[in-house]
Parts: structure tokens; sequence; C-alpha cells
């Protein structure tokens, strides 16, 4: 029986028929999948090796093993490659940040709290891959609101509108580049943010502050933008005058520490190492996840499965007709799809 009766080429996957996929893929005995990842957006043609999967004993491991393209030898980029790998892992749930525990334990400390948004926050969905579950492991906080300052959602949106530029007859120009699809992830973590949902009882969302001069967020004053959203958080605390349970949350350390100085408690949220998670265990639907986050940071993965039904797939995160509607479902278009006989 293969794995993808039903599929066919350029298909759409939503999260649960590609946790499907992986499921049957796993049962039918693959034993490994490895996965290569595009790196069309430095326009190098081949692709490199990101990392395998290993199905052993009804458990998954992974481990990291990069190998990059000869037509992709640039030391920076390929440890800002690398960075962003970081990035990935957070957005996927897989790793956690470093003081995660001492973050929770500030933000329980009232019932009632008022958190702001960083932009950064946003940016790699550390809400929904990481604080989510622990906002409710416990029975407090019992009301959220999440603050997003109008600076932050414009920057959103600038690096959503960031597009390839590459030469004229290249396969991707005008797709999304890298700052273009984290942009419209940032904008996807938001509407799963907005939307109503009973397993997330007494989380509340809104946005603060006007956008006085739209050109200034796609300058380079970073130190600007992010004075100007601490600015825009504070100045909506103090006209509710809600004075207890206040924090403004950031992966930005400097960032945390002005807010500090400013009256407005900062917690900074510290990314871990690389290294911390170059190999580990990984479930069904993390794995899921991965693939997804994968597509995002690199636009296009290759998925070959060796052993069993030994499936072979390349999954795409942009297609011209992608619509609102398939952000919000998570979905993936499935090429040189090679179904098992």
């Amino acid at each position: 029986m293969s794995v993808f009766r039903g599929i066919d080429e350029g298909d759409l996957l939503g999260p649960n028929l590609l946790e499907e996929m992986i499921g049957v893929a796993l049962e039918e005995g693959v034993e490994v999948f490895s996965i290569d990842a595009s790196l069309q957006d430095y326009i190098a043609e081949d692709f490199a090796k990101i990392c395998k999967i290993k199905n052993r004993e009804e458990e998954l491991k992974y481990r990291l093993k990069l190998e990059w393209p000869e037509d992709f030898n640039d030391k920076g980029d390929r440890e800002q490659e690398k960075s962003r790998l970081r990035d990935t892992f957070i957005r996927g749930g897989i790793a956690k940040h470093s003081n995660l525990s001492h973050i929770m334990k500030r933000l329980r400390e009232h019932d009632d709290v008022i958190v702001g948004l960083d932009t950064n926050v946003l940016l790699d969905c550390a809400i929904t891959s990481v604080l989510m579950d622990e906002f409710y492991a416990e029975d407090f906080p019992n009301w959220i609101l999440l603050v997003i300052p109008k600076i932050g959602m414009a920057e959103i949106e600038n690096k959503a509108n960031q597009k390839f530029t590459g030469p004229p007859n290249h396969p991707r120009l005008g797709w999304p580049q890298y700052d273009g699809r984290i942009g419209q992830r940032a904008l996807q973590e938001i509407l799963e943010l907005d939307k109503k949902d009973s397993d997330r009882p007494g989380l509340s969302i809104m946005t603060v502050g006007e956008l006085k001069d739209p050109e200034t967020v796609k300058t380079s004053d970073n130190w600007w933008k992010d004075s100007e959203i601490r600015s825009q958080f504070q100045k909506f605390l103090r006209n509710i005058s809600f004075h207890k349970g206040t924090y403004f949350i950031s992966q930005d350390r400097v960032n945390v520490m002005m807010s500090g100085a400013e009256g407005t408690e900062g917690l900074y949220l510290q990314k871990p190492d690389l290294k911390e998670f170059e190999s580990g265990k990984i479930s069904k639907e993390e794995f899921r996840k991965f693939l997804y986050e994968l597509c995002v940071q690199f636009g296009e993965i290759k998925v070959n499965g060796m052993g069993g039904s030994n499936p072979s797939f390349q999954l795409s995160i942009f297609w011209p007709e992608k619509h609102v509607s398939d952000w919000r479902e998570s979905k993936l278009k499935i090429k040189n799809l090679k179904k098992a006989m």
C-alpha cells in the first residue's frame, strides 16, 4: 500500500494530512528521513543537507547534519543559516528558551497580567510554540492580555512584503524572500492568537499606539523602532492605570534593560544555543511542525525516505495563488512526488 494513496503532484497538505503521511510511512517501515533545503534565496542551485530523522523503537531521533553545496561557499551566509535554524527549532516548539522557568515564575506572580510583545517574539512565534503550553500548565495567571504596539505590526508588515528580486529568469522571482516568509509567518502567528479558542480561556490580544510615519519602519534605525515600541506600550499602560502584573517581553537583552529603566518590568527570553539541540528525540507532531518551519526558513525542502515504502517529495511554503486561508491552515504544496510502487 502506498503512503501517498489519494495524494497527487501539486496538492496542498494541511497539518493533519502531513502528519498522517509521516505516521503511515513510519508504520510501513521507513527507517530514515533525510531532509535537504533549498538555497535559491542565495541563487545557489543545489540543496543543502540539513538533518536525518531515524525511526527507532517507536520513537524518532533527529540529528543535524549540515552539508553545504560547493556553490554556497560564503562563510557568513552559512553561519546566518545556522543561526536561523535555531529560530526554526523555536518556532517548531522543539527548542525552549534557556530561562523559561524564570519567565513563567514572574508571570505567575499575579492572577491577571498584561504582556507587551516585542516584534522579535512574534517573528519567532514564541507565544504559540513555547509560552502557550506554559501558560496553561498551571491555573494562573487566569487572565492574559497580549499587547502588540503598532510600530511592531508595521515592522512585520514591512518584512512580509519583501520579495525575491534575483535574475529575471529565476524561478522564485517575485516570491517572498526569507524576511518575507518570516514576516508572513508572524502574521500567521497573530491570526492564530486572535482566533477564538475554548482551550485558551482568559487570553486576549490587541494592538495599541499610532503609526505616524510608515516610512520610518523601513529604515535601519532599529534603536528608534525599539524605543517607539516600548513607548507605545508604556503609554497604553498609563492610559488604563493598570499598575501590577505588567511586563514587556523580548528576545533582545538591551531592549529589556531599557524597558526596566523606563519603568516597565522587562522579561528577557534567552534563546538557547544551537549546540544544545543538534540532536535529540522528536514526536511525530513535532516532526510535522519541523518540516513546516524548515519550509518557512528555506522556502522549499526535499524529504527522502529510506527503507520501507521509500517516499520522496518536495514541500513548498509558497505558490503564486496562495491565499490567506492557506496560511491560517498551515498548508504546504507537495512537489516532485515519487510514489512508492
